[in-house]
């Protein structure tokens, strides 16, 4: 049997394949028309029109506009914010640019998620990590019920500071977790994207959280679609910044496979 390993790009039109055989060395290719919104019907008319049976394959690399595309359609998960009691409008402010300075007719295009569902929590860390204000729990059981009763799917947390100490929303993420249960995917700035800058680390937590369910689904249907046809091998997902990482990451962090500056523009009202 032969050894591929086998890459596949997913774009708006067409599907592109490239697999390489360890054996012979030799480089195949194809393309394919893409088959929206069934983008994995696409991926494996590729594979079959390659030749190929999942089973012969002993790598597959992926890369796709699922989570790019989800952001411009505006088809990500219905989407909750848990943040600082004070800080509530970091999203909307932005960083409050102009890209037309003397246009009176720009109208800003609304952030990704609803204000009514960025909800806060009294919390408070200062610059170096030094716990200010405990973390209320209470609070944050208060927010998940209104969050159960909106039908939120997916939940951002994203405190002030929190890069410097990241306890309060890990054990908010505990929280909402045992309140929402497995059906509502929870992430955190500290696990996302550990930096300073408020804005730029809440808005990349909240685009991660939109963005999670829908990938997540993608990825579970592709890897079910593979293992139908024998594929035993790594499922490898290719990442903005051209390095790979394993589907359970692309899972949790689905950010990492949208392109990072206009991602962070969708989700404010600073740079459109």
């Amino acid at each position: 049997m032969r050894k591929l390993r086998v890459a596949v790009d997913i774009g708006g039109t067409f599907t592109d394949l490239v697999a390489y055989d360890e054996g012979t060395h030799e480089l195949t290719t194809v393309k394919t028309p893409s088959t929206p919104p069934g983008f994995i019907d696409g991926v494996m008319n590729a594979v079959a029109k390659a030749g190929i049976q999942p089973g012969e394959m002993t790598a597959f690399r992926h890369g796709s506009t699922i989570a790019t595309n989800a952001i411009i359609e505006r088809r990500g998960a219905k989407t909750g914010l848990v943040t600082t009691k004070g800080m509530r409008d970091v999203l909307g402010a932005g960083r409050a640019n102009r890209p037309d300075l003397f246009n009176s007719n720009w109208d800003p295009s609304p952030t990704l998620i609803q204000r009514r569902n960025v909800l806060t929590v009294d919390e408070r860390v200062d610059y170096e990590g030094t716990v200010l204000t405990e973390l209320d729990e209470d609070g944050v059981r208060e927010a998940a019920a209104k969050f159960k009763k909106r039908g939120i799917e997916s939940v951002a947390v994203a405190y002030l500071n929190s890069f410097m100490a990241p306890e309060h929303e890990l054990r908010t993420k505990e929280i909402l977790e045992q309140e929402l249960g497995d059906d509502v995917r929870v992430c955190t700035s500290a696990e996302t994207l550990p930096e300073i800058r408020e804005f730029e680390r809440t808005s990349t937590t909240a685009l991660n959280a939109y963005l999670q369910p829908v990938v997540a689904r993608y990825l579970g249907r592709l890897e079910e679609k593979l293992g139908e046809g024998g594929f035993k091998g790594q499922v490898l997902i290719v990442q903005s910044n051209g390095g790979v990482m394993t589907v359970e990451t692309a899972k949790a962090r689905p950010v990492r496979t949208a392109l990072s500056g206009p991602a962070a523009a969708l989700t404010s009202r600073s740079e459109r």
